[in-house]
């Protein structure tokens, strides 16, 4: 295991809810991509990110790291909870996100009211979207289709030239869904869609 530390940030009362959310889970994102480079036993074949706190990984890694170590890196993004998407400030964008020159990454954070929505972000940049249900699957496609209707209603009223949403990012909440049973220990299992074939898949999980 490697465990990623910064007191300034993280040794605090309580894991989230300060008035520096932002900072300290860019932080994190930030770091975790980053660490890959310098680990040069572990080649990383996937990174599993949970909620918001870990969304902007994906986006990170397609806007940064797109060299021969990191080309073929995978990531998933599990939703535990919808509610809770870490919206914060636009001003983030700038010097903690340093993505407010890069366009599609600015229009896919993009939130109401001068926000930004790091799950909203890591949902449209991720390679594959699961939930811990198949109704909360449901859930999250009627979030996006949410979404969609508020886009259309805001370029109608000629408010914005952009938008907020990602079709291919509802696409691919429609299709995801990963059940939490599984009947055995190699994958056989019916509940398994797409059994382990015996490589060895090496995943970091955030």
């Amino acid at each position: 295991y490697y465990c990623l530390d910064n007191e300034h940030y993280f040794k605090r009362n309580k894991d989230y809810g300060e008035f520096d959310d932002g900072e300290r889970f860019a932080f994190f994102s930030k770091a975790v991509t980053e660490s890959l480079s310098y680990l040069s036993d572990f080649k990383c074949d996937i990174i599993h990110c949970n909620d918001w706190h870990t969304a902007l990984v994906p986006v990170f890694l397609r806007e940064f790291y797109q060299n021969n170590n990191y080309e073929n890196i995978k990531t998933v993004l599990t939703v535990h909870n919808l509610k809770f998407q870490g919206q914060m400030s636009d001003f983030v964008l700038g010097d903690i996100l340093g993505l407010y020159n890069i366009e599609a990454a600015r229009n896919q954070l993009k939130g109401p009211d001068n926000s930004v929505n790091f799950m909203q972000g890591g949902l449209c940049y991720t390679d594959f979207i699961t939930t811990v249900s198949p109704s909360y699957a449901e859930e999250i496609k009627s979030y996006f289709e949410n979404l969609e209707k508020e886009k259309n209603d805001i370029d109608n009223e000629g408010k914005t030239e952009g938008g907020y949403y990602d079709h291919e990012a509802r696409e691919k909440a429609k299709m995801a869904m990963v059940r939490i049973k599984c009947e055995d220990k190699y994958g056989t299992g019916s509940f398994i869609y797409f059994p382990y074939n015996g490589r060895k898949i090496k995943c970091i999980i955030i």
